[in-house]
């Protein structure tokens, strides 16, 4: 007797070809992120470079990268997709060969900017790559594996860095970089498919607007990274002004361009709008639980870096297990119903770690709360950025992922910022209880995202009914 039930949709071999290749680009522009902090101590030293230039090593990645996130998105829209993610890739690959042989600490800092450059040309657009390819009800299989990959990158990036660094030296991050990107180019030219562009919107480009999001995601770092390093100085105050100043400048500029850097539409859309506002919320909640974790247990728990990075491991393990496993969920279940239950799973564990360092929980391992967040992290991330794709324009993919990655990476440079000041100041404790807060907060706008006719279980349940 057949089945009522629809045949299963199948995900062509091209979109399996295009994770493999966004993956790897992920893991070239993500490992920057979490190994150079390990060799840094390192590169000052064998550079003679000045505390003032060690910093920059760091900054001018993240600068570059938070401030041409949006620009990159929009670029690709117009452009292509895949000449931009591999020009990205391309500026990944020679900048961490050229720091390999770097001598001068200020060329470094100049490569590092580069790298940033080449980094938000792959972050924003690998969903977007994703999104050509993968059919609307498979897309977050797609997602939840890059997610997945790439927190299993981020989690072991430090322990390679040490292990290089120690045995080789600081150049070994670096160079083994250059082939790993290398390799990835070569991959994606094979395995990324050539789609048409979409349709352009009539306008000039938006320079003004390319200008504006830049400067506003730029002193939006600066200015958090400032005040972590430093506290509330009135550098950090200043770039937070500036920033400000950015973004009024930016909603006055979107308002009225005409081939917008960020269509303001999708922030006053109930379904994309309350997305990104769970995304902030949500990162805000989670984005610091691994350094601050870390920082606690070294200073006040006497653990070593070594015994504290195991710990947090389980995040990235937790992570990636339920990125893999939330992609097969969306035909399940609504976007509202899995990233709503996921932060709230979160707000319960955020309370639970609160509680672990306090005393009254501390029977449960913290390897197995921190492993609860990411599983909680890696559900909600993979469902959020899915559901954000739904129904949406194909020329505006970039864009829309665009303004994820930037609300994200905002989300998680302040959350450091403030999880170690409120840490510093007030203890640990009191640091989760605010996490659970916030993450309390992600609730309203997960939920209130509402639901979406093209979602995939809508239309899985339409099949059924018909």
């Amino acid at each position: 007797m057949p089945s009522d039930r629809p045949a299963p949709v199948r995900i062509p071999r091209a979109a399996w070809l295009t994770v493999s290749s966004t993956a790897l680009g992920l893991v070239v522009a993500f490992s920057s992120v979490s190994m150079v902090p390990v060799a840094l101590p390192a590169m000052i030293e064998d550079l003679d470079a000045s505390g003032v230039q060690g910093q920059w090593f760091l900054l001018a990645y993240l600068l570059a990268c938070s401030a041409l996130i949006l620009v990159a998105g929009r670029v690709a829209d117009a452009c292509g997709r895949r000449p931009v993610y591999l020009t990205g890739l391309a500026l990944c690959t020679l900048s961490v060969a050229g720091t390999t042989f770097a001598s001068d600490p200020w060329l470094v800092v100049a490569l590092r900017g580069v790298q940033g450059l080449g980094a938000a040309c792959v972050i924003t657009n690998s969903t977007a790559l994703l999104v050509e390819v993968f059919p609307p009800s498979r897309l977050a299989v797609g997602i939840g594996a890059n997610i997945g990959i790439m927190s299993v990158a981020t989690a072991i990036g430090p322990l390679v860095s040490g292990v290089l660094t120690e045995a080789v030296g600081w150049r070994a991050v670096f160079a083994v970089g250059a082939p790993l990107g290398l390799v990835g180019l070569v991959w994606a030219g094979f395995a990324l498919p050539r789609v048409p562009r979409a349709p352009r919107r009539a306008g000039r480009p938006d320079v003004a607007g390319a200008l504006a999001s830049a400067t506003l995601m730029a002193a939006v770092v600066f200015g958090a990274n400032q005040a972590g390093a430093s506290g509330w100085t009135p550098t950090a105050v200043g770039a937070l002004v500036v920033a400000a100043a950015a973004g009024a400048v930016l909603l006055l500029v979107e308002r009225r361009a005409g081939d917008p850097v960020v269509d303001l539409g999708l922030l006053r859309e109930r379904f994309r709008g309350s997305a990104y506002g769970a995304t902030g919320l949500s990162t805000l909640a989670e984005g610091s639980v691994a350094v601050v974790v870390v920082w606690h247990l070294q200073q006040d728990g006497g653990s070593s870096p070594l015994e504290a990075g195991v710990q947090v491991t389980a995040l990235a393990v937790g992570t990636a297990t339920a990125s893999l496993v939330a992609g097969r969920l969306s035909p399940l279940f609504s976007g509202r119903a899995l990233t709503t239950a996921a932060v709230t799973g979160s707000t319960v564990v955020l309370a639970l770690i609160a509680l672990h360092f306090a005393g009254p929980a501390e029977s449960v391992p913290l390897w197995a709360l921190l492993c609860a967040i990411g599983l909680t992290g890696g559900i909600f991330k993979t469902a959020n950025a899915a559901a954000l794709n739904v129904g949406g324009d194909a020329g505006q993919a970039g864009m829309v992922n665009g303004l994820r990655v930037a609300v994200d990476n905002t989300a998680v440079t302040v959350a450091v910022a403030v999880g170690l000041a409120i840490t510093g100041s007030a203890g640990v404790v009191v640091c989760f209880a605010v996490l659970a807060c916030l993450s309390l907060l992600a609730v309203v706008p997960a939920w209130n995202r509402g639901l979406h006719a093209e979602e995939p279980f809508r239309v899985r349940a339409t099949q059924l009914a018909a």
